[in-house]
């Protein structure tokens, strides 16, 4: 298998970048996303999170703080921040209201590659209570 930390850093640069074709080939066939909300999504559904993500928050950039690396498995702690000028919107529903408030979020991310390289599965651990609040959406 490649570097694990070679790969984690080339999913974060196509994600941060918001180069869908490029982060798309960072993906595994049956591809999950779990960011927290209580459901795992497919490749697709996180695609239109990716899109709504950027949307309400434009200016949105993460700083990789540590990388442990267990196994297949990449986990990193992330600081993320941003502003927001539109709604997080997903699924027909406003999740986060436009307010034009800043915020910071630190969180983490957990990769798991197969064995050609690919991440299978993407888990992220972060308080969207903490986000609503400092952007004034309780």
């Amino acid at each position: 298998m490649t570097d694990l930390r070679e790969l984690q850093r080339a999913v974060q640069q196509a994600w941060s970048g918001q180069r869908w074709d490029a982060w798309r080939a960072t993906c595994a066939d049956g591809y999950t996303f779990d960011p927290g909300i209580g459901v795992p999504l497919d490749l697709e559904q996180t695609m239109l999170w990716n899109i709504a993500t950027f949307t309400a928050f434009p200016d949105f950039s993460e700083v990789v703080r540590h990388v442990y690396i267990d196994g297949n498995t990449v986990i990193t702690e992330v600081l993320g921040q941003g502003g927001s000028a539109g709604e997080f919107r997903l699924f027909g529903s406003t999740l986060i209201p436009a307010t034009g408030r800043r915020f910071e979020l630190s969180y983490v991310k957990v990769l798991v590659f197969d064995e050609r390289g690919l991440v299978i599965e993407d888990r992220q651990y972060q308080d969207w209570g903490s986000v609503r609040a400092q952007l004034g959406a309780v």
